[in-house]
């Protein structure tokens, strides 16, 4: 919240007028992965929040695939109170496939940012 007020005069206690601006933010959120893995072996997803403040108990991130047309939450997570979260998945089907993951986090109370998603990453399975 922005607030602006100003004095028409240098000696007024009150204000002549002011205006108060709330501005919406996006955060950022930082996504890596391994870009080609074997099935059947875990792999860690890691990122970070980076949008500066986190509440002290972190935040619920949910881990999404996109699948048959659509992106769908596979887990959710919690980030530390620094905003860095790990998440491990293993591809259970054998053979090769490409997928695409991404974070996203949802709008809530304590977390002063507007929703958003991370950048997708594919990942190749061998």
């Amino acid at each position: 919240m922005l607030v602006v007020a100003w004095r028409s005069h240098a000696l007024d206690t009150g204000y002549a007028s002011q205006i108060a601006y709330h501005e919406r933010v996006f955060a950022d959120i930082g996504l890596a992965a391994p870009r080609r893995v074997r099935a059947g072996v875990p792999f860690t997803f890691r990122g970070k929040l980076v949008g500066g403040y986190v509440p002290r108990e972190g935040d619920i991130v949910q881990m999404e695939i996109f699948y048959l047309g659509r992106w769908r939450t596979i887990e959710t997570v919690r980030s530390s109170r620094t905003g860095t979260f790990t998440y491990g998945y293993t591809f259970s089907e054998t053979g090769k496939g490409s997928y695409l993951f991404r974070a996203s986090i949802r709008k809530n109370s304590t977390y002063p940012y507007l929703p958003t998603t991370s950048h997708p990453i594919r990942i190749k399975t061998h």
